[in-house]
């Protein structure tokens, strides 16, 4: 199964691509998304990984589903209103618009971050930094899948 192996890849390698994130399959690619926005709620003022660096790589992985997709601007809107962060929030505002056009007419420029600091129409590079939150977000839902299924008795070992 392809998607085991890129999480075994993942896993062990710590690298991420954005052909290995297109690759993910619809609930791999929740359940990574899920980690990183659970993740950037909960990081307190003394971590040195932004929340904006979870938000970032959520939207990275959620762009390719709208819902997620959504969802990654959502939240980025409310830390941005939170920090009153007005020309970020405004951003946010300006890009849930785009997110049903850009899915209707496939025009989603991949690997953009989502931020206001970035063009909403430029294609990027996946940043070195959020490379390896998404990897060790990835790690910690396999490992977290690996122990559901040794501790679920239906399952045949």
């Amino acid at each position: 199964m392809k998607s085991d192996a890129l999480k075994k890849r993942l896993y062990k390698a710590h690298i991420v691509t954005l052909n290995d994130i297109a690759d993910l399959q619809r609930s791999d690619r929740e359940a990574l998304f899920d980690r990183l926005i659970d993740t950037a709620s909960q990081i307190s003022s003394k971590n040195t990984t932004s929340p904006w660096d979870y938000l970032s790589a959520a939207h990275i992985v959620g762009q390719h589903q709208i819902g997620l997709h959504l969802r990654s601007h959502v939240c980025m809107l409310r830390l941005g209103m939170h920090q009153r962060d007005w020309p970020e929030a405004a951003a946010q505002i300006f890009r849930m618009a785009l997110v049903p056009l850009g899915h209707m007419f496939n025009r989603l420029p991949v690997g953009n971050t989502g931020r206001a600091d970035v063009s909403a129409f430029a294609t990027m590079a996946l940043p070195e930094q959020l490379a390896q939150v998404i990897a060790e977000a990835q790690s910690l839902v396999t490992s977290n899948q690996s122990n559901q299924s040794q501790d679920d008795p239906t399952i045949a070992h």
